[in-house]
């Protein structure tokens, strides 16, 4: 089997979790690239073009649950106003860290304190889940990632939602993300510092660039695992 580099840059670049493409399914991202099922098969496009198969064995990696495309748009504040998306995990896991999209909604440069939660994916009564670190950072007029490490790490469930939302202490600060649907995005306006307890979210129609990566164990593999680059890749 070979794929074509436009089917590569496509799967890599305009495919959520869960999208369907020729017969493949997106299952997860990490750091390396994009893991696709076909059939009984999985393999792992990795970011510098090439592909490797595992036939039979599940690819281990850092998974993740979100959306995980860096919008451009100011699309919700957070100084002084927790905002965030919904979103499903596929699979039991270890949540690890939050990487949020963030940018100073005006030209100014912005420094200013942020931190990122784990919520119950609920929109009445929601209740955290896990917290993150705190961040002093310094944000431009331009989206950029920041992952903030969870203290500690928390299990999630498979098929459970769960609320990813960020915070800051300034209100010109806003996280990236796209105009979407009516409901996709969360918020609730709270002074900064301190989750609450419990949480009923206002929607909005915007889904933040947002997402959450976790571990899963590893899982014994056969006696023989076969390994096999993709031919006619590049």
């Amino acid at each position: 089997m070979s794929l074509s580099k436009e089917l590569i840059r496509e799967i890599e670049r305009n495919l959520m979790i869960g999208s369907t493409i020729n017969g493949m399914k997106v299952v997860s991202r990490d750091k390396h690239g994009t893991v696709v099922h076909l059939g009984g098969d999985s393999f792992k496009i990795l970011h510098n073009g090439k592909n490797q198969n595992v036939f039979g064995n599940p690819l281990i990696g850092d998974p993740i649950f979100g959306y995980e495309t860096l919008g451009t748009l100011y699309v919700r504040g957070i100084g002084n106003t927790i905002s965030g998306s919904i979103f499903t995990c596929p699979e039991n896991g270890t949540a690890q860290s939050v990487t949020i999209g963030l940018q100073n909604k005006f030209a100014a440069v912005y420094t200013g304190k942020i931190k990122s939660a784990i919520y119950t994916g609920v929109l009445v009564g929601s209740t955290p889940v896990a917290i993150t670190e705190e961040r002093t950072l310094t944000l431009t007029a331009y989206p950029v990632w920041y992952t903030f490490n969870l203290l500690p790490p928390t299990l999630v469930s498979a098929a459970t939602a769960y609320a990813l939302v960020s915070w800051g202490q300034k209100i010109d600060t806003t996280m990236a993300g796209i105009a979407c649907d009516e409901g996709a995005g969360i918020d609730k306006s709270v002074t900064y510092n301190g989750f609450p307890a419990s949480i009923d979210w206002a929607t909005n129609a915007y889904v933040h660039s947002i997402y959450c990566t976790y571990s899963v164990p590893s899982k014994p593999k056969g006696t023989i695992a076969v390994h096999a680059k993709l031919a006619g890749i590049i």
